[in-house]
C-alpha cells in the first residue's frame, strides 16, 4: 500500500517559484492533449530544443546553465599529462588543476600542465576555436578584458555545452561553469590564435571546486548529480545538495480554454506531467508509490495572458530531503 502524500510538504514545494528562461530561448514545451493523457498509451513527447537560464556569478567567466539537449557522450583525456604543451594544442577533454588561486579568475590564459581527469582538477577543455578577424590581427596581444569582451562569448554556446556533457531531452542541467582561455602573450607572439573553452563545476570561490571525473558525457553517469537542477523551498540548488524536488524536462502546455479553477488546472497539469516524469525515471510511476509528480503552474493571472505552460518535477511523497538524483538508467 502506498503512503499518502504529506500535503503540507507538497504545498510548500508547489509554492516554489517557476523557472523563467531568458527571452532569447523559449522554454521547451510538450503540448498536452485536451483530456489527461494515459501513461500506458500516450505517444512519447516530441524532443525539445532546450531550456536555458544563464546565471552569472561574481566571478568573471563563470556561467551556470539549465538546459537540455540530445547528444552522445565524448571521450575525456585520461592518459599521461603532456608537459610544456600550450593549452591550445592539448586535445579536447584535457583537464587542468590550477595551483595559483588567481589563475582561474584573473589570468586570461591557462598555463598549468594537464592532469588525468580521474585526478582532482577544476577545468576541462570542451572545444578549441580559431580566433579570426581584427582581434586575431592585433599585435601585441590585447589585454584579457578586451579578449573576453570580443571573443569570450563564443564559449557560451548553448548547444555545444549540452553536447559535451551528453545531456538528453529529459535532463535539466545546472551548475556548469564556463571559462574562456586565450594564448599567453608569448604564445600570441609566436602565432597562436586559439580560443580554448573550458568547463567546470560551478564555483563561488577563487580556486573553484575540484572533481575527479570527466565532464564529457557526465549526464549519463551518477556524477551528474553535481549538474542537475533541484529545489528546496524558494531556492534552486544542484542535486548533490539537500533538496526536496528534482526538475525534469520538457515543460508541458495545456490546451486553450477557460480557467477552471486552481484545483482542476493543477490536476490537469499534473496528469500532463506524468509521461514527462516517467521518461525521466525510465519507469512507470505505478512502480514508485513513494514518489509524487509536482508542477509549478499554470496560474490564473498568467493563463489570462495566454501562458498555458508549466514545468514538471518529482519528489518523495513525504517531502524528505535527499542528495541523490532520481534520473533513471544512469551508469
Amino acid at each position: 500500500m502506498s503512503r499518502p502524500p504529506d500535503e503540507a510538504a507538497l504545498a510548500q514545494l508547489r509554492g516554489t517559484p517557476a523557472l523563467q528562461p531568458i527571452p532569447t530561448r523559449p522554454d521547451p514545451v510538450t503540448e498536452a492533449v485536451p483530456d489527461p493523457p494515459d501513461p500506458e498509451s500516450s505517444a512519447a513527447p516530441p524532443a525539445p530544443r532546450g531550456r536555458l537560464r544563464a546565471v552569472f556569478g561574481d566571478t568573471a567567466g563563470i556561467m551556470a546553465l539549465t538546459a537540455v539537449v540530445a547528444a552522445g557522450a565524448l571521450t575525456a583525456f585520461t592518459g599521461q599529462a603532456p608537459t610544456g604543451v600550450p593549452v591550445s594544442e592539448q586535445p579536447v577533454g584535457t583537464c587542468h588543476l590550477a595551483l595559483d588561486p588567481y589563475e582561474l579568475v584573473a589570468i586570461p590564459s591557462d598555463s598549468t600542465p594537464a592532469v588525468p581527469c580521474t585526478q582532482p582538477h577544476q577545468t576541462e577543455t570542451m572545444w578549441i576555436d580559431p580566433l579570426t578577424g581584427p582581434l586575431a590581427a592585433a599585435d601585441p596581444r590585447p589585454n584579457g578584458q578586451l579578449l573576453n569582451q570580443q571573443a569570450g562569448g563564443q564559449c557560451y554556446d548553448y548547444d555545444r555545452i549540452r553536447a559535451y556533457v551528453g545531456a538528453g531531452p529529459s535532463d535539466v542541467t545546472w551548475g556548469i561553469g564556463v571559462w574562456a582561455r586565450f594564448p599567453t602573450a608569448q604564445q600570441w607572439a609566436d602565432g597562436s590564435r586559439a580560443l580554448t573553452c573550458q568547463g567546470s563545476a560551478r564555483t563561488d570561490t577563487p580556486v573553484g571546486p575540484t572533481v575527479s571525473f570527466p565532464l564529457a558525457g557526465v549526464m549519463s553517469t551518477r556524477e551528474s548529480v553535481r549538474f542537475r537542477l533541484c529545489r528546496r523551498p524558494n531556492r534552486e540548488v544542484t542535486c548533490d545538495q539537500p533538496h526536496q524536488s528534482e526538475a525534469t524536462s520538457p515543460s508541458i502546455v495545456l490546451p486553450q480554454g477557460p480557467w477552471q479553477g486552481d484545483t482542476v488546472m493543477l490536476q490537469r497539469a499534473t496528469a500532463a506531467c506524468r509521461p514527462v516524469v516517467e521518461t525521466y525515471l525510465q519507469a512507470p510511476l505505478t512502480s514508485r508509490p513513494d514518489l509524487v509528480v509536482l508542477t509549478d503552474g499554470p496560474r490564473e493571472p498568467a493563463w489570462a495572458q495566454g501562458n498555458r505552460s508549466a514545468n514538471c518535477s518529482i519528489a518523495y511523497t513525504d517531502g524528505r530531503l535527499t542528495t541523490t538524483t532520481l534520473r533513471g538508467a544512469l551508469r
